[in-house]
């Protein structure tokens, strides 16, 4: 729809003034990143004094935390870990909640309110001086007594400690308040707003990026954002994450391969996938920084895939639900009634499926014993063992299947951009973000994959998409209302911001992007093209599906 000029205008100008509003009390924090990951990491100081922790930026998940000093397995002991005893300023709640990531982990954490402190503007230092002048407050957050790796074999060594979820309200487990509203609450920011530019520094390893807190740089990215409006999805399962309206999907073929026309669209091929989103055909994508890839709907994966001329294959459950959980549950209850019982209960995932810590069945594993965890502290009775039953088959139907899809690896350079329109304006990536050859089978492979579990019309738009441009979340004056912080002149509703990076940028993201990609395909884990691509999507879908028993 058109805009009037007046509103227009009058738009223009309320932007411009809250910009200047909320510049002078913008903090800007350092991030790192390292080579075998594409993520970033943010480092915290918890307590009094700081302890120091590195941790995941994560716009897919809504919760802060950390391990605890009394988790002894080595999901835990190979990361820092927060010692409450060592801090005068801890308090801790008591309250256990089950936390779950896209990543895979799966996370018991007891809540405690400590203070938290971020870095100095111009430190990437992660020792406890490097707090010094940095901004400081209080926050409820999880400390994790049980960690539970689908991935333990590269997951453990990995150098992060935690995760900071910068997701919405609704997403966070236990209800807890965000570490983005807690500042707006104390008076550290006028604004609940935050920016992530994820461009590495090329002058120092591992260092580059940066996370503001209570507005956006300026500086970042070339010409003004596009503001989009969240929309709640109509999956409620979907709740809380960053979600907005996919307009439109477009092909944009090169001129070069065979093009019959000025307009760049190659011979024979469609410039517009038949059902895809369009007008007719409603979208929603999910902005993940903490997912590395771009994920869709069956439906709307297989449309753009077959038009990029794909040929699709699936991979289906090879197991019965209600065996594989009746299987986890009384292994669990057996261990759970021993002399060392969380010890014993850590072990049995392991002890059913060997090594194989990456399998599907592994992974089921784990998320039937943390529902079973959020039911019963402790032996289950057979009530909540019928119960953690019942809950488990649901959700190891909501399993998808994968439609891993093949492309002509002569072909890959002659694949077109594929622009998603947000807000009114396309946004594009190039093949190199959406097509790689495995090292296994030397086959290429479109990194466009279709889920069997996600809602029609979705897409998850991960860091293949992020790593291209500047992007600001705006919670809204509802949520910076409902956490008892000021409220400004920004509008209610939440909004996502993005703006374009500068070639040179989307050339050193796509570096350490590529270098990540080559990492995990070469060791067999993370990028895998059949193996743990659909674990990282489908533990993000059981998150959602717990959603209820996550909130409650």
């Amino acid at each position: 729809m058109l805009c009037q000029c007046k509103q227009c205008l009058k738009v223009s100008i309320v932007l411009v003034l809250f910009a200047a509003a909320v510049a002078d009390n913008v903090l800007r924090i350092p991030l790192s990143y390292q080579k075998d990951d594409y993520l970033y990491y943010v480092t915290l100081g918890i307590g009094t004094p700081a302890q120091p922790f590195l941790l995941v930026v994560d716009t897919g998940s809504a919760n802060l935390w950390v391990p605890s000093s009394s988790c002894s397995s080595l999901d835990c002991t190979q990361r820092a870990q927060y010692n409450p005893a060592a801090s005068r300023t801890s308090k801790v709640l008591g309250k256990a909640v089950p936390i779950r990531y896209g990543s895979g982990g799966s996370v018991l954490a007891v809540l405690v309110d400590d203070a938290v402190t971020l870095p100095a503007s111009n430190s990437s230092s992660s020792s406890s001086s490097s707090f010094a002048g940095g901004a400081r407050f209080m926050q409820t957050f999880g400390m994790a007594t049980q960690i539970q790796q689908p991935n333990a074999s590269s997951d453990a060594t990995q150098p992060w400690d935690g995760i900071m979820g910068m997701a919405l309200p609704a997403l966070a487990a236990g209800s807890v308040q965000l570490p983005v509203l807690s500042m707006l609450q104390q008076g550290l920011i006028d604004a609940p707003v935050f920016g992530l530019y994820t461009v590495p520094d090329a002058s120092a390893a591992g260092a580059g990026g940066e996370l503001t807190i209570g507005g956006w740089a300026a500086d970042r990215g070339q010409g003004n954002l596009t503001w989009i409006d969240v929309v709640k999805p109509a999956a409620p399962t979907l709740n809380g994450y960053w979600a907005v309206p996919i307009q439109a999907i477009q092909l944009d073929w090169p001129s070069g391969s065979g093009s019959s026309s000025g307009s760049g669209a190659a011979a024979g091929r469609s410039s517009v996938p038949a059902g895809a989103c369009s007008s007719s055909v409603d979208c929603v994508g999910l902005l993940d920084s903490g997912t590395a890839l771009i994920y869709g709907s069956i439906e709307q994966v297989a449309a753009v895939n077959a038009a990029l001329g794909g040929s699709p294959s699936l991979q289906q459950l090879p197991f019965s639900c209600s065996e594989a959980v009746a299987e986890v549950l009384a292994a669990t209850a057996a261990a759970l009634s021993s002399t060392t019982p969380e010890e014993a209960a850590n072990a049995v995932c392991s002890d059913l499926y060997g090594d194989d810590a990456s399998s599907l069945q592994a992974t089921l594993c784990s998320a039937v014993q943390l529902q079973l965890a959020a039911l019963s502290l402790g032996p289950p009775t057979q009530a909540t063992l019928r119960q953690a039953q019942q809950q488990g088959v649901a959700l190891c139907e909501q399993l998808p299947y994968t439609v891993n899809v093949s492309l002509s690896c002569g072909q890959v350079q002659e694949l077109p951009g594929i622009s998603f329109r947000l807000g009114g304006r396309n946004f594009s990536i190039q093949p190199a973000a959406y097509a790689y050859q495995s090292p296994q089978d030397l086959k290429c492979y479109s990194g466009l994959i279709a889920m069997g579990s996600l809602p029609a019309g979705t897409w998850l738009l991960g860091d293949a998409f992020l790593r291209n441009y500047y992007t600001v979340y705006d919670y809204g004056t509802a949520a910076a209302a409902a956490a008892g912080g000021a409220t400004g002149s920004q509008p209610a509703r939440p909004r996502v911001g993005l703006g374009q990076l500068t070639a040179a940028e989307q050339a050193a993201a796509a570096a350490v992007f590529d270098q990540a990609l080559a990492s995990k395909s070469s060791s067999g884990v993370g990028f895998a093209a059949s193996s743990n691509v659909e674990l990282r999507l489908w533990m993000m879908i059981m998150a959602a599906v717990l959603s209820f028993w996550l909130h409650g």
